[in-house]
C-alpha cells in the first residue's frame, strides 16, 4: 500500500485537472467558423528549391460578390470600329519622342512618371497616335494604366471650344437666336444671323456646329460665313415678294473660339443632353473596352456627363 501524498502536491494535481477542464470547454465553444481549415496536402503543389511557388489562377471580376459596375451592358455593347478608327490607329507611326515619354512612365521615380503623363497630355499629336501606343506597344501594368488615363484625358476631359450663341437649324444652316454675354459670339454676331460654313466645314444642323467647334481648344481662331439680313427701306417689297424673307448678304467673321466651361455655367445650359459629351464618352467606353479597364478608370465609364444641349454652343 503507497504512503498518502503530501498536501502540498494533492494542491497541484487539483489545480491542473482545473485548468484542463476549463480549456476543453473554451474549445467545444469556440464556433465552427473560427476554427484554422486544414489545408488537404494533396491540393497543396509541390515547390521546387530555388523556385517561386506556382501561381494560382485568379477568380475573374464578375465572381467578386462586392463588384458591381452600374451601366456593365452598355460598355459590352459599344463597338470599337463605330468610334474608332482602327486602320489608321494601326498604320500611325509612333515618333521617338512619344517612345521615350512612354518609357518614362515606368520610371522608378514618381516625379518623373508624373512629367512624362503631363507630357503625353499636352502633345500636339492626333489622339489616334497615342492610342496607337496601346494598340502596337507592349506595355507593362504601370504603362498601359498610364497611357489609358492620358487617352481617357485626351478625348473626354480636355478642354472645348465654344462660340457663345443659342440656336436652332435653319433651312440655310444654323441661325443665331440669342448671344451668351462674355462670350466671343456677343461681338461678331447678331440674332437672326445664318452660320453656313466654319473654316472648311459645312455646317446644315445645330449638331454640325458643336462637333467642329468643341473638338477645338478655346482659343483657336476660325472662320466663320454667315449670311446676315439686309435692313429692309421704307416702301422697298420684301425679297422674293415673301414677308418673311429678308435680303441677305453673305460676309466672313475671324475670332478665338471661348471656353465650353463658361457656356456650361449658364443655368439654361445644365442637365441637358450634349452630343459632343455623348461622343466623347462613348469613344472612352470603346478605347476601354478594347485596351482594358483599370480600377481607376472604372469611374470614367460609369460617370455619365450632361452639358449644354444641341441648341447652345
Amino acid at each position: 500500500m503507497s504512503s498518502p501524498r503530501p498536501l502540498h502536491q494533492l494542491l497541484l494535481v487539483t489545480l491542473a485537472c482545473l485548468v484542463m477542464s476549463t480549456v476543453g470547454v473554451a474549445q467545444e465553444e469556440e464556433p465552427a467558423q473560427n476554427r484554422p481549415r486544414l489545408i488537404n496536402p494533396r491540393q497543396v503543389q509541390p515547390v521546387k528549391p530555388g523556385q517561386w511557388p506556382p501561381r494560382q489562377k485568379a477568380e475573374p471580376a464578375g465572381n467578386i460578390p462586392n463588384l458591381r459596375i452600374i451601366n456593365g451592358g452598355r460598355i459590352n455593347n459599344v463597338s470599337p470600329e463605330a468610334y474608332l478608327d482602327l486602320e489608321r490607329i494601326k498604320r500611325a507611326r509612333i515618333p521617338e519622342d512619344i517612345q521615350r515619354q512612354v518609357a518614362r512612365l515606368s520610371s522608378e521615380d514618381f516625379s518623373e512618371r508624373e512629367d512624362a503623363s503631363r507630357a503625353l497630355r499636352s502633345s500636339p499629336l492626333p489622339d489616334e497616335v497615342l492610342i496607337a501606343v496601346l494598340e502596337q506597344s507592349v506595355l507593362n501594368a504601370e504603362q498601359r494604366n498610364r497611357m489609358l488615363r492620358v487617352v481617357r484625358w485626351r478625348v473626354r476631359d480636355r478642354p472645348r471650344g465654344a462660340v457663345g450663341i443659342r440656336m436652332s437649324t435653319s433651312r440655310k444652316g444654323v441661325m443665331v437666336t440669342e448671344l451668351v454675354p462674355g462670350l466671343p459670339a456677343e461681338r461678331v454676331l447678331k440674332v437672326g444671323d445664318q452660320i453656313t460654313r466654319i473654316n472648311d466645314t459645312e455646317v446644315r444642323s445645330n449638331t454640325d456646329l458643336v462637333g467642329v467647334v468643341q473638338r477645338l481648344l478655346p482659343g483657336t481662331a476660325i472662320t466663320m460665313t454667315v449670311l446676315r439680313p439686309k435692313s429692309v427701306k421704307d416702301g422697298d417689297p420684301p425679297a422674293n415678294g415673301q414677308p418673311d424673307e429678308m435680303p441677305e448678304e453673305r460676309i466672313e467673321v475671324e475670332f478665338q473660339l471661348g471656353s465650353y466651361a463658361k457656356l456650361d455655367n449658364e443655368p439654361e445650359a445644365l442637365g441637358l443632353t450634349n452630343p459632343e459629351t455623348e461622343r466623347r464618352n462613348q469613344t472612352v467606353r470603346a478605347i476601354l473596352q478594347r485596351y482594358g479597364v483599370s480600377a481607376d478608370l472604372l469611374e470614367g465609364v460609369i460617370v455619365t456627363e450632361t452639358g449644354s444641349d444641341a441648341n447652345g454652343n
